[in-house]
């Protein structure tokens, strides 16, 4: 019997610029407590933290914000899924002074919910997203 190989892929990572890592903390638990609290909270700091940041997010930026909160995420012994990984983005970026869309959607057929953020109306991070379009119900 002969053995068979296995490849090993290994991912290109690019290093976080300093102060990532950190605000993605900030970000992962500002989002863990703003949704014990009614959703109608978090939007209205969202809504604030859009009105004193002037700076757009680029995509890379946003990319990479999202990369440090799902390492970040991995760590805390909570579940953390589309709506706090996406509040949690959102946070993070409004902390490093850039700015995202926070986005809550639906579809139907099957019905289902999800977070997601987004730059100048792209979803980011979102592979397969196009394939099946959510209607978005709230926007910040």
């Amino acid at each position: 019997m002969s053995s068979a190989q296995m490849a090993i892929v290994v991912e290109r990572c690019t290093p976080l610029p300093p102060g990532y890592r950190a605000a993605a903390v900030a970000g992962c638990l500002g989002a863990l407590v703003l949704l014990r609290l009614p959703i109608s909270v978090s939007l209205r700091l969202v809504a604030f933290g859009h009105r004193r940041t002037a700076r757009r997010a680029r995509t890379h930026q946003a990319e990479m914000v999202i990369g440090a909160v799902r390492a970040v995420s991995r760590i805390l012994p909570v579940r953390f899924a589309c709506l706090e990984t996406a509040l949690a983005s959102t946070l993070t970026c409004l902390l490093l002074r850039h700015r995202v869309d926070w986005c809550i959607g639906a579809r139907m057929m099957p019905y289902t919910a999800h977070s997601w953020i987004e730059v100048e109306g792209a979803p980011i991070a979102e592979p397969g997203f196009n394939a099946h379009p959510y209607l978005v119900l709230i926007r910040t």
